[in-house]
């Protein structure tokens, strides 16, 4: 265990090891204002761009997801839900694919364990004014992938959405939306298809909003 004093140059990590704090003398150009940290020699600093996985969690999609998924377990916490994440892992849905080797199934993200065991879906979302009506994207694979797999399991999914505004996550507010009310939307044409994505529009305003809308969108 020792030291490691590190410089940024010209946007580059410099690093430089030393066992002894009196080492430090040997380090040229050496100032107070520099970054040390104590671990073994082994250990090397990075920037986070340089580590796959840490960087993984700030490409946008991954970000704001996460960002959802904190959002929603403040907020059933916050209701007295009582949820239990499910495993998104795939030796977990070997069963499931088992099942249906040949159609595409998404599993949802919790259950909700006090409210008619619904699963939950969660959601980050960017709404866009469409000719007055405020509407928010979903992927119609993922969308269709969720009804299969209510159908398979006999239990209600719903979608929970937050909305990303002005790039930050607006974590107060959540509209929800059952896979059965989507697709009642699209039927009778209240939704706008893209072809050219695969993914659907839907009205904002058709969404129940808080816990309130949480449990009746689970008990329809």
């Amino acid at each position: 265990m020792g030291y490691h004093i590190i410089r940024i140059q010209e946007g580059k990590l410099e690093e430089q090891y030393i066992e002894k704090p009196n080492e430090i003398i040997d380090i040229p150009e050496i100032t107070e204002n520099m970054i040390v940290y104590e671990a073994d020699e082994k250990w090397k600093p990075m920037f986070i761009k340089d580590n796959p996985i840490l960087n993984n969690y700030l490409q946008e999609s991954v970000y704001f997801g996460e960002m959802g998924q904190k959002a929603f377990r403040n907020f059933a916490s916050h209701n007295k839900l009582l949820i239990q994440e499910i495993e998104q892992t795939q030796e977990s849905f070997e069963d499931y694919k088992k099942a249906n080797p040949d159609i595409f199934v998404k599993r949802a993200d919790y259950i909700l364990l006090n409210c008619n065991g619904c699963h939950v879906e969660v959601k980050s979302r960017t709404f866009y004014e469409r000719e007055g009506t405020k509407t928010v994207s979903l992927k119609y694979s993922e969308l269709m992938g969720l009804k299969r797999m209510q159908d398979l399991l006999n239990t209600k999914i719903v979608i929970c959405i937050f909305e990303i505004r002005d790039n930050n996550l607006v974590n107060d507010k959540v509209y929800s939306i059952s896979i059965d009310r989507v697709l009642e939307l699209k039927k009778n044409g209240d939704t706008i298809y893209h072809e050219k994505g695969k993914f659907i529009e839907i009205p904002v305003n058709s969404c129940d909003v808080g816990i309130n809308g949480l449990k009746n969108e689970c008990m329809l």
